[in-house]
């Protein structure tokens, strides 16, 4: 893949485009909308069988 050594800007630019390919592409297959309710209902049964209730949001 990679033709010779990284330097650490460049790992770092590779890092952070690879980041955003991801988001972009987790969103717009709406994964990420998937992910969230289903963490949401885990997360609200594992509590409420220990008699607590919560609420669960999601920061952008």
């Amino acid at each position: 893949m990679f033709n010779g050594e990284l330097d650490q800007d460049e790992v770092i630019d590779f890092v952070a485009n690879a980041q955003k390919k991801i988001s972009k592409e987790v969103t717009s297959n709406g994964l990420l909308t998937t992910a969230e309710d289903n963490a949401e209902k885990v997360l609200t049964e594992f509590f409420k069988n220990m008699d607590y209730t919560v609420h669960i949001t999601f920061e952008e």
